[in-house]
């Protein structure tokens, strides 16, 4: 439920101006601040408006090199795009960093329904069932008409009874399994860095794959000790993170033309 606001974002986005990359930061649909007006939302595996936004980008701007960051949900959204499109990819797209990655839906989200992780839950879910809310008074839709929004409480509750009937999936786990980017990661045919936090409490212990483990020789993994989810802080006076300069790093090296 973040934003292009948000300071890892904004972070990122000064630290990679500064050294002559333009930036765009992509909104989730219902996620700027204005609700969509359709009944589809956004969810972990919604990846043609990134493969639009891209190439509407390329074509426009005429960019010849491009790579690409991504927080949370929007880190699964960008490697399971680079599995879909590992055989005909965009030649543009030189590098990609994930941060704090959700690989396995199915696996998060039952963790985040286990202990202290349901307060994060119920966080989430404060502005999830607005969007319900919002949807149901909009529109006609057999598929919000019976959902009792106050029984909204967790990602499993929110997934079988909106994402999946929203968005084509028959349940919960269909759409768990279809979306989770670890099925993808194999496929993936560009300099990919994904860095998990261990101590990130949204993460189940399946969102840390070895390199063995997957065998591919693209893509270069990162578990340090602290960072929690999308935090990794240098102190609590100071909003940035200590990841600008080791993303810049990385995609720099990618790189022809800095």
């Amino acid at each position: 439920e973040g934003s292009s606001r948000v300071h890892y974002i904004q972070g990122h986005a000064q630290e990679f101006y500064k050294n002559n990359f333009d930036v765009y930061a992509m909104n989730y649909r219902s996620c700027s601040g204005v609700m969509n007006n359709t009944t589809r939302l956004y969810h972990s595996g919604e990846t043609d408006d990134l493969r639009l936004l891209i190439k509407k980008i390329v074509a426009e701007q005429r960019y010849d090199e491009v790579s690409l960051v991504g927080f949370s949900l929007g880190a699964n959204v960008i490697l399971k795009y680079l599995g879909e499109e590992s055989e005909g990819i965009y030649p543009s797209i030189k590098a990609a960093v994930s941060i704090s990655v959700p690989m396995d839906l199915r696996g998060c989200s039952y963790e985040l329904a286990r202990g202290f992780n349901r307060v994060y839950s119920l966080h989430f879910m404060t502005t999830l069932r607005k969007k319900v809310t919002y949807l149901k008074n909009k529109h006609n839709h057999e598929a919000l008409k019976n959902i009792n929004v106050r029984r909204l409480k967790t990602f499993l509750d929110f997934d079988d009874l909106v994402t999946a009937p929203l968005h084509g999936f028959s349940s919960g786990e269909d759409y768990w399994e279809k979306s989770s980017s670890k099925q993808f990661l194999h496929r993936i045919k560009i300099p990919t860095r994904i860095i998990n936090a261990k101590n990130d409490p949204f993460l189940s212990e399946s969102c840390y794959p070895t390199q063995e483990e997957i065998n591919n020789s693209y893509l270069e993994f990162s578990y340090p000790e602290l960072g929690g989810h999308v935090g990794f802080v240098r102190n609590r006076l100071h909003e940035r993170t200590h990841l600008e300069e080791d993303s810049l790093r990385f995609v720099s090296l990618q790189h022809t033309n800095l």
